[in-house]
């Protein structure tokens, strides 16, 4: 996926843009890392159990977890933001946003626990 990503840009870039030359650099690229399925399974019950419908997301942003992961069984919940804004100064949630979030992590730790 990322490299279908990569070559659609390179040829944005080679497209003509109002007399605009543009070209790409690849100055950062760190693979995608793959959640243990386990743990997964495990999150899925728990955000189920808490709020029914709660969506999975696969997520495309850089976050530590990619480094984590390499260390330690790792997984990622996310919390939704006003507005949908997310990785800006403008993020924000309110107390009641954060917990269906919590009492999640919380049943996932006891589960992990047990």
């Amino acid at each position: 996926m990322l490299d279908a990503l990569d070559s659609r840009f390179h040829a944005l870039a080679e497209e003509e843009w109002s007399g605009c030359e543009v070209s790409l650099e690849v100055t950062s690229r760190v693979s995608p890392v793959a959640f243990p399925e386990y743990l997964l399974a495990v999150l899925r019950e728990s955000a189920g159990s808490v709020c029914a419908g709660a969506p999975e997301l696969l997520s495309g942003a850089f976050h530590d977890a990619i480094h984590l992961a390499h260390v330690c069984p790792t997984a990622m919940l996310f919390t939704p933001c006003r507005a949908g804004i997310s990785h800006h100064p403008d993020k924000y949630i309110e107390r009641h946003d954060a917990d269906i979030p919590a009492r999640v992590l919380a049943e996932v730790a006891l589960h992990l626990l047990a």
